[in-house]
């Protein structure tokens, strides 16, 4: 069954770059239009152990930019079963990585709550500060060829740990809180706190992991917004020589379509809310501001969704902010984008 799910969709990406325009049998063009259009395919095929279609973008993204050292680490792996060593790793259900080991790819990977050796799961609580002495100590390479990050909480800062760490992996996935709009740039504070597993307040916005991963020289290439899942970039120096900078999309065509229709996760009441931060300011050191804000951004897309009559976001909030503290608080959010140093 295992090798009929990775025949599947091996097929699936062949299809995909067979088709008019696609990188097969065009080696000599940087037009990467058709091949960004080709990673935002909804067929069943695209996906074998992966919770969305990550498992076919995946193999469309290394078929067009080629592999190196074929390791990858994921974060936290989150399994929840009894089994143990590779039967553990059959039996995970949403594993980014578990067709890319299955093609002989070499893992690493952490968990709060879990350990192995013998599959290379580390039992270890990652934050800003540790993971990367935690990848050197795995022997994770610092240009490593894939990194999943999903752990539903301080998905940014790990993302911000890692790459001030010195690692520069050539590509990587987050999922991203999907509620948001692409102006928000949302997240969880740097240290974790516990939080509601049903709620809406998780995780980071689209826009907030885009701006670390921007900071280090990265470019989000695909979003999928339909599922509410990953957000995946690549280092800008390996996109430069394979695509026309024309031929990319732009941030607002990553991210369109955000904030979803249909909310993700169960409820938000005002106190999940006032656990939101918002980055910038966060990294400026001004937290009161930075959790101000993010209240602001939580009354907006209630706003936002009362107007076009769908339920709010989040329950308890006021029905309007004062104008002139939003304008305010945003001008002060709106002049660190561009100042915060790596």
């Amino acid at each position: 069954m295992r090798r009929l799910a990775y025949l599947a969709v091996a097929t699936a990406v062949q299809c995909e770059l067979q088709k008019p325009g696609t990188a097969q049998g065009r080696s000599h063009t940087r037009d990467c239009t058709h091949w960004i259009s080709s990673l935002s395919s909804n067929s069943p095929a695209m996906r074998t152990f992966s919770q969305g279609t990550q498992d076919g973008v995946l193999q469309l993204i290394f078929q067009r930019i080629g592999v190196t050292n074929a390791r990858c680490v994921e974060f936290g792996f989150g399994y929840a079963g009894t089994k143990r060593g590779w039967e553990a790793i059959n039996d995970h259900k949403g594993l980014n990585t578990r067709l890319l080991v299955q093609q002989g790819w070499q893992p690493t990977y952490f968990d709060a709550l879990f350990g192995d050796a013998s599959i290379n799961v580390t039992q270890a609580v990652l934050n800003e500060s540790n993971i990367a002495s935690q990848f050197r100590v795995m022997g994770v390479p610092p240009l490593v060829d894939y990194v999943s990050i999903d752990v539903d909480s301080i998905d940014v800062w790990l993302l911000l740990g890692m790459l001030r760490g010195g690692y520069r992996p050539r590509v990587i996935s987050c999922e991203f809180n999907s509620n948001f709009m692409s102006t928000h740039f949302v997240t969880m504070p740097r240290e974790w706190v516990p939080v509601n597993s049903n709620a809406r307040v998780y995780g980071a916005s689209a826009a907030a992991l885009n701006l670390v991963a921007s900071m280090f020289g990265y470019r989000a290439v695909f979003a999928n917004v339909r599922e509410g899942s990953d957000i995946f970039f690549i280092r800008s120096d390996i996109l430069e020589p394979l695509c026309d900078p024309s031929s990319l999309p732009s941030t607002a065509q990553v991210f369109a379509g955000l904030p979803r229709g249909k909310h993700m996760g169960g409820k938000c009441v005002i106190k999940d809310a006032r656990l939101l931060v918002d980055l910038p300011l966060s990294l400026a050191g001004m937290e009161e501001a930075a959790r101000a804000k993010a209240i602001l951004d939580v009354d907006e897309l209630n706003r936002y969704y009362q107007s076009s009559k769908r339920p709010p976001y989040c329950l308890g909030m006021r029905k309007t902010a004062p104008q002139k503290q939003r304008t305010d608080q945003s001008s002060r959010s709106d002049t660190l984008y561009t100042n915060v140093s790596c």
